[in-house]
């Protein structure tokens, strides 16, 4: 069957694996426009009416359409009308037809006549409008709840991570570029004029965007996009996506200004504030890491992907808003003797993992970065003296949060290092574990000592919260090691300058760690101590 309009170009097809499976994404691609008036006086392009007022957006125009062939009043539009003259007019179609995602908007048709002087897009139509208003002052009618702002942004992490999956970069993120369906329960990612697809995930990262003109909005734009041409474009999605989660909780922006100037200068040199301390800890901190103005240390997809706060699993947050715990699912009442077997059985369990546990005094580190754990571990390799000791000792380490929850039921590790972010269990969740297990067994509770790269008062309200004795930002110091080494009872060997010189004489002929490593102090602004022999074998690696 042929097409029934000779102007009608083929559909474009596109296939997609979406959740494990391959799914047909189809959209329709018209090479004439037939522009005029219908009956009623509207304005019509090929088959669809252009409806009510024609709102302007940053390039083209945008209205509500309908088919004018189908009666039905629920199939309806979106048309972005985008001037021909404009050069992100291909780019959305080029980076729409190739996405199939829930949470981003559907391209239906392309009107693409080259004799007619804009191109049309003819998109789904999101009913509910802006995800959140803002005004010219940078203020919003109202916040959302937490729980309404959480449901939302799961949405658009998982939309996001899809983009960055395929090397694609949104470059707009903003409450204006997020809709909202007619029951508001559904958020859909827009507008991808500024978006830049990649053939690899270095190009992505290290997309170039156009300076930010003096005339635009820079609430939502990340602080390297206000000072640099070359940005990391997965890094200022982060931090526009931050800004927009900022905005939805506490009803105004991040940081604000008179004039574009003043905000730029606020979003580059000002400290993060929050309007409202009633916000749970676990979103402070998420907000604080999204919008990090060192884009090194900002946080990644994948670990907001994992964080507590996007997952629901911060069990230490329970009822503090509330002022009570959730309520327990009603049990059956237990007998008397049931009771006694119970903890009869509890006494044995314990008995038997104690008897398990290896003796001695331990060290454990937990921290998926190998450089950091390695790094950890050879410092007090170096730290512990072992001969001034008459038990046994052994530096360990695990790369997550789940494996130290097993590791200290079956050694006793009187100090341990957690990694606050790591890939299938936090630092914080597998804290909470031991102590639980800890206050079950009757044992002695462990120092245990939060590593993390962004210490605010927020993270150490979290840690202390959660039964972290200490916090302790990366990289771990020297003197940092011999203290807590002390602290906790262990023989320190004080002839040993614990420098970067001393560590690296036991690295033996591991040049490549080295080299990794001395990149690592100089990105936190280290000084480096080693011999000349040392530092060219490194260079050479």
């Amino acid at each position: 069957m042929g097409n029934c309009c000779p102007f009608v170009k083929k559909g474009e097809s596109n296939y997609q694996k979406s959740r494990g499976r391959e799914t047909l994404r189809v959209f329709k691609r018209v090479e004439r426009a037939i522009i005029g008036e219908d009956e009623t006086g509207s304005t019509c392009v090929n088959e669809y009416r252009l409806l009510g007022d024609i709102h302007p957006t940053d390039v083209g125009r945008f209205c509500v359409c309908e088919d004018r062939y189908v009666k039905n009043q629920k199939t309806r539009f979106a048309c972005k009308i985008i001037p021909r003259t404009a050069r992100l007019s291909n780019n959305e179609v080029a980076v729409l037809k190739n996405l199939h995602h829930p949470n981003l908007v559907k391209l239906i048709e392309v009107i693409d006549d080259p004799q007619v002087s804009s191109m049309y897009l003819i998109l789904e139509h999101l009913e509910g409008g802006c995800i959140i208003t803002i005004d010219k002052n940078g203020q919003a009618p109202a916040p959302y709840s937490e729980e309404e702002a959480q449901r939302y942004m799961v949405q658009l992490v998982g939309a996001l991570d899809y983009l960055h999956n395929l090397n694609i970069n949104h470059g707009s993120i903003c409450p204006d570029n997020i809709l909202v369906t007619k029951d508001r329960k559904t958020c859909k990612l827009t507008n991808f004029q500024c978006s830049s697809a990649s053939k690899t995930e270095n190009d992505a990262t290290r997309a170039t965007r156009p300076k930010v003109a003096k005339t635009q909005v820079t609430w939502w734009r990340s602080p390297e996009e206000q000072s640099s041409d070359l940005v990391a474009g997965r890094a200022c999605d982060i931090w526009s996506m931050g800004a927009t989660l900022y905005a939805m909780v506490f009803g105004r922006v991040p940081f604000s200004g008179s004039t574009p100037e003043e905000v730029a200068r606020h979003v580059c040199e000002e400290a993060l504030r929050y309007p409202d301390q009633k916000i749970s800890l676990v979103l402070r901190m998420l907000l604080r890491r999204m919008l990090e103005k060192d884009v090194l240390m900002r946080i990644t997809l994948n670990e907001i992907l994992d964080d507590p706060w996007v997952t629901g699993k911060q069990r230490w947050e329970m009822g503090e808003r509330s002022g009570a715990q959730p309520p327990k699912p009603k049990e059956k009442p237990k007998s008397q003797f049931q009771m006694l077997q119970e903890a009869s059985a509890k006494k044995k369990k314990a008995k038997q993992e104690a008897a398990g546990r290896v003796a001695g005094r331990h060290i454990l580190v937990a921290e998926d970065v190998f450089l950091v754990r390695e790094l950890v571990v050879r410092m007090f390799e170096n730290v512990v003296s072992r001969e001034q000791d008459s038990t046994e000792i052994s530096i360990d380490s695990v790369v997550d949060g789940d494996e130290a929850v097993e590791a200290i039921k079956k050694k006793n590790y009187i100090l341990i290092f957690m990694d606050l972010h790591m890939s299938r269990m936090s630092g914080l969740e597998a804290t909470l574990q031991i102590r639980d297990w800890e206050q079950t067994q009757g044992m002695e509770p462990c120092h245990i000592v939060g590593l993390t790269g962004d210490i605010h008062e927020e993270v150490k309200e979290v840690c202390t919260k959660v039964g972290m004795n200490e916090v302790a930002t990366k990289p771990l110091r020297p003197d940092q090691a011999r203290t807590f080494a002390e602290r906790c009872g262990f023989s320190v060997n004080w002839q040993k300058a614990l420098d970067a010189k001393s560590l690296t004489n036991n690295v033996g002929k591991n040049h490549a760690f080295l080299k990794s490593y001395f990149r690592y102090l100089e990105s936190h602004g280290e000084a480096i101590m080693v011999s000349d022999e040392v530092a060219t074998k490194a260079a050479l690696a």
